[in-house]
């Protein structure tokens, strides 16, 4: 099955996990609040922004403008559904393995780009190489791409109370890694055992160093790494993601 029947098949299991359990947006969304005065004003690019909720998020607090795109009909249908009363917000269909898409990034448009957890869903190195040049194309000077992505290394086999990433052991690049999300009140599975009651995800590892050095091949002046981890207290379900992180982030300013 190819990347977008994939994301299509399974936009529904995706919303109910963002809905009822996506608790990971107390650390993500944390972040992003943390520089949220800094996207006062901004143009920016939502890249792969599923519902549309964070787009959403951004255009009416802080954003002139916002531009959410996704390769699943389905989440944009939704989040167009929930932008009536916008004026400051749009969304558009893409694949990014369609030359038109990186035509339309036009250059210098765009004062951040934010994507979640995108990255880590491409295979292909190359792809992952022509993503970042269009990324970095669209970019203003001094803009900056601020991406959110699991961190394998730090939680393999770990679970917190959203998501469980199974363990595997001498990762490579590409190598395909496992990913729970939770969509139900079962238990998450610490082994793949092809568990029916949540959302079984096929990412693709890259490892930060691989990361950083596309960026930084890309000619982005600045990369920064920061891992997140939660807050002891900070809901109730706490499992490993305080001593260890299951995010990260990387902000580059071109």
């Amino acid at each position: 099955m190819n990347q977008k029947k994939f994301y299509n098949n399974e936009a529904n299991l995706f919303a109910i996990h963002k809905e009822k359990y996506g608790i990971v947006d107390t650390i993500g969304i944390k972040f992003i609040d943390s520089i949220m005065w800094e996207l006062k004003n901004k143009i920016i690019l939502d890249y792969w922004c599923g519902n549309g909720k964070n787009t959403i998020r951004l255009a009416e607090k802080w954003a002139e403008f916002v531009l959410g795109t996704d390769i699943s009909n389905i989440l944009l249908k939704e989040a167009l559904h929930n932008i009536w009363d916008y004026e400051n917000i749009s969304f558009l269909h893409i694949d990014p393995k369609n030359q038109l898409f990186h035509k339309i990034l036009q250059h210098n448009v765009f004062d951040y780009i934010l994507s979640y957890y995108v990255l880590c869903t491409i295979k292909d190195k190359d792809l992952l190489n022509n993503i970042g040049k269009s990324i970095f194309s669209s970019l203003k000077p001094d803009g900056s791409f601020i991406t959110l992505l699991p961190n394998r290394d730090n939680f393999n086999g770990k679970t917190c109370f959203w998501f469980s990433y199974i363990e595997k052991l001498n990762m490579k690049e590409w190598d395909e890694v496992i990913t729970y999300l939770r969509t139900s009140d079962f238990p998450l599975p610490n082994i793949d055992n092809d568990d029916k009651n949540h959302l079984k995800i096929i990412d693709y590892y890259w490892p930060q160093e691989t990361y950083i050095n596309i960026l930084k091949d890309i000619w982005f002046k600045q990369v920064e790494i920061i891992e997140l981890f939660a807050e002891e207290k900070s809901y109730n379900w706490i499992i490993d993601e305080v001593n260890f992180s299951p995010i990260y982030v990387i902000q580059a300013v071109k």
